[in-house]
């Protein structure tokens, strides 16, 4: 999946979506709501970023990489940080 927003935007974006989220439910309903909804738009957050985060690794070692180079094969390299 590509990502469309940076690791720390999405950190700023999902805590400010989880106060105005906890701010509009505990103005609507009692606190105790307020609070489960706020774990549940926390589970959520986390659970996106997991699925986000990118874990696969097509090339483990520089052989296999100088391979896939020698190789004719088109090559798509996809360079990005999780830092």
């Amino acid at each position: 999946m590509q990502q469309f927003i940076n690791q720390y935007s999405f950190v700023f974006v999902g805590i400010c979506l989880v106060l105005f989220t906890v701010f509009v439910v505990s103005r609507v309903t009692n606190n105790k709501i307020a609070l489960v909804t706020c774990l549940l738009v926390i589970i959520i957050f986390v659970g996106v970023q997991i699925r986000m985060m990118s874990t696969t690794n097509e090339y483990d070692t520089i052989q296999d990489f100088d391979r896939a180079m020698a190789s004719q094969d088109p090559i798509f390299l996809f360079l990005y940080s999780d830092y």
